[in-house]
């Protein structure tokens, strides 16, 4: 019965350690990838920069209409889609 006892105990010990390493190597990779965000900071494309304002423009203003605005809402889509060049799906 005291070997049973002693192997959960250094089975519950190791289960803890494994976890605490877990939890370093996680915080390790997230500081990493915060360090890399900062030195390589991701460049918007102007293009689509505009493009994903039309897009939420176009949502917020179907919320508020019809089915006339929502047809509207998806040639507007279209015409976006088409003038830049590529698709919005």
């Amino acid at each position: 019965m005291d070997s049973y006892l002693n192997e959960e105990k250094l089975k519950k010990k190791h289960d803890e350690e494994k976890e605490e390493q877990k939890k370093i190597y996680h915080d390790k990779m997230a500081n990493y990838a915060k360090f890399v965000k900062e030195m390589h900071f991701p460049e918007v494309s102007e293009r689509k920069r505009k493009e994903m304002e039309t897009m939420v423009s176009l949502i917020k203003s179907s919320r508020q209409g019809t089915k006339k605005r929502s047809l509207n809402t998806i040639r507007e889509l279209d015409r976006v889609s088409q003038s830049s060049g590529g698709s919005l799906v």
